[in-house]
């Protein structure tokens, strides 16, 4: 939000429509999305990434956890949502999006034991206060900032997602082993 907010691609609004039952329908929606991520942080982060683990370091078996990942995620929410076709800047956004997002759903698993609850909270939590507080881009819906979610919610998601990314690989591969 911070970037969202000072880079000046939106400006915070909040409806009055959160307590209506069309919205408490949209929460209890929450539940089978959370068994979704559930069952993809059990393949990709609990299964694929130990087994890449042992063969590449520790940032290449995180990039192409999340390259898989992407290779599944983007077409979904472009084909399943309202995703937008007519851009190949979307599709390329949320294939970024998703790889620098491996990067702390990894590190969690990674500090957990490979165990899915850690890195599912994690992508759950982020994922619908990210889509409440910025917007969807894969529906386009606008959040509490109130912009283009491409650049609320993805460019933002984005520039925030690298240095983390480059914390992650770092301290995995050094202080880890100290």
């Amino acid at each position: 939000m911070f970037v969202a907010h000072n880079m000046k691609w939106g400006e915070f609004k909040i409806d009055e429509d959160i307590g209506d039952v069309g919205t408490i329908h949209e929460y209890l929606m929450l539940v089978p999305e959370f068994f979704c991520i559930v069952a993809e942080e059990l393949v990709v982060r609990c299964y694929l990434l130990p087994l890449m683990m042992m063969h590449y370091t520790t940032g290449q078996a995180i990039a192409l956890s999340g390259c898989i990942w992407s290779l599944y995620t983007v077409p979904m929410a472009l084909l399943l949502g309202k995703g937008d076709f007519e851009s190949t800047w979307s599709g390329h956004r949320l294939f970024l999006s998703a790889i620098l997002t491996s990067y702390p759903c990894s590190w969690v698993a990674i500090k957990a034991g490979y165990v899915c609850w850690g890195p599912s909270l994690l992508h759950f939590v982020s994922k619908t206060i990210g889509a409440f507080a910025l917007g969807s881009m894969e529906t386009k819906e606008v959040g509490i900032v109130r912009g283009e979610p491409w650049k609320t919610n993805g460019l933002s998601s984005i520039i925030a997602g690298v240095p983390f990314a480059l914390f992650t690989t770092f301290e995995l591969n050094t202080l880890s082993h100290i």
